[in-house]
């Protein structure tokens, strides 16, 4: 990097990113646990940030963690300048340019091309909103050139070079470099994946840069987000999409109420591939998503407690986001004799529900804008039921009474747990209304219809209607 740098931040954030990171140019940690003597980190000094001793000269403070805004607020409190301080997002900012000579050859393809098409994604994990953006990509694909760029490799990097949609995965990507830069002014249609990428937005509203903005994101991304700073952003350069009325009802009651068109995400359809279990053979239950409050897996646990009927229950994702609840669900499923599988690759997911291993999804979440777990059930022809605060149930309410519970109603959830368990042919009759809702709303066909609003040069954004 050059540059004499402290990192704020030791956690999985850090472990993701230290591979992008010379050491040579870290020369302290930051943490706020760490005591008046400095602890000591990968053979370097950790400090308290109120505690940074004068004779440790540096350049920048880089934050790795989601809690950046917070965390920039705390620095700049203690006399550290604004500009000196940076996010995970901007790592590239702190790097010389380095693409390779596949990632320079694809840019210069894309330049020369017209109806350039810029798709800003926020890292190459196979996220809901990551997921929703590939195929997004897959639909423009058919009209457009498309670059998506992203600063970290992932999973979804197979997705785009089996499709053959070009990609860069560079961390000069998706901050304030050259490289970038460059791009984006080249682009003739931008769209910018979620309000994470507020290093993003806060570029394009500087250089006066038309884009879409398309709200997937959760209650934690805008409370870790520099709110204020977004608003100011929001002005007649943007126009935005949302994947569901709840994705705009966060945006409104964080932002500000702007018109907004809704834009439902969309996947790929797996076809009737699914294995049906034999009559005697245990029902298994599913829910899919990072172990944390906010996904609400205890409260499904605490439905279990109630139900008489015999079941399979399999937890599936990830433990990074909330370690202590993580920990606490693992205990109880222990108990239960429940499984907690960890994180799957979304191959893996596909091959749990072609084998017939998934019989009814739940999605337990105390808000989520959507529940693309729920859409992928819905493809599978497999039964969903999930809370009223989330996005999806916004989409299936013609099922709501077999379907949707009040969310933290544990009584609610079990009663539609135990009609389902009880009842082979409503399952499966249930199953085939989730396949025809899919298919209205979520196939590739319909977004590929949808994409028809970015042929326009102007386009007027009506409210979201219901």
């Amino acid at each position: 990097m050059g540059r004499k740098i402290l990192i704020f931040g030791l956690g999985k954030k850090y472990n993701d990113l230290k591979t992008y990171i010379d050491s040579r140019d870290v020369i302290a940690f930051l943490d706020n646990k760490a005591e008046e003597n400095p602890m000591v980190f990968e053979g370097k000094y950790v400090y308290n940030p109120c505690r940074i001793p004068q004779e440790c000269r540096f350049d920048a403070v880089l934050i790795t963690s989601v809690y950046y805004f917070p965390i920039k607020r705390q620095l700049m409190a203690l006399g550290i300048r604004k500009e000196m301080i940076y996010s995970l997002f901007q790592i590239g900012e702190l790097q010389p340019a380095n693409l390779t000579e596949k990632e320079e050859h694809t840019l210069k393809i894309w330049k020369r091309s017209s109806k350039r098409f810029l798709l800003v994604q926020h890292d190459g994990g196979g996220g809901g909103a990551t997921i929703a953006l590939s195929n997004l990509a897959l639909a423009l694909a058919k009209k457009y050139n498309v670059l998506v760029t992203f600063p970290t490799k992932g999973e979804m990097i197979s997705f785009y070079e089996s499709h053959q949609i070009p990609y860069i995965c560079n961390m000069q990507m998706n901050c304030d470099t050259e490289v970038f830069s460059n791009i984006i002014l080249e682009a003739d249609v931008v769209l910018v994946n979620a309000v994470i990428n507020n290093n993003v937005i806060e570029m394009l509203h500087r250089y006066g840069k038309p884009f879409y903005l398309w709200l997937h994101d959760h209650q934690d991304i805008y409370d870790h987000s520099d709110c204020e700073c977004l608003k100011e952003c929001m002005d007649h350069n943007v126009k935005l999409l949302a994947v569901s009325p709840k994705a705009m009802e966060l945006f409104t009651a964080y932002i500000k109420s702007m018109p907004c068109l809704r834009f439902p995400l969309a996947i790929q359809d797996p076809g009737y591939c699914v294995q049906h279990k034999k009559a005697n053979q245990i029902t298994t239950i599913a829910v899919i998503g990072e172990l944390c409050r906010i996904k609400g897996q205890d409260i499904l646990l605490d439905a279990l407690e109630k139900i008489k009927t015999i079941c399979k229950v399999k937890l599936i994702g990830g433990t990074s986001q909330d370690v202590p609840f993580a920990n606490m669900i693992a205990d109880r499923c222990e108990k239960r004799n429940y499984e907690c599988a960890g994180h799957m690759t979304n191959r893996e997911i596909h091959e749990l529900y072609c084998k017939g291993e998934i019989q009814i999804l739940i999605c337990p979440s105390r808000f989520e804008t959507m529940s693309i777990s729920s859409v992928e059930a819905m493809s599978y022809g497999i039964p969903i039921i999930v809370s009223d605060r989330t996005g999806i149930a916004e989409y299936v309410k013609e099922m709501g009474s077999y379907c949707i519970f009040e969310s933290e109603n544990r009584d609610s959830l079990a009663e539609k747990i135990e009609r389902l368990l009880i009842d082979p042919q409503k399952r499966k009759w249930i199953g085939g209304k989730m396949r025809v809702i899919y298919k209205q709303y979520f196939s590739m066909e319909e977004l590929e219809k949808r994409c028809n609003i970015f042929d326009r040069q102007e386009v007027r954004l009506c409210s979201m209607r219901d």
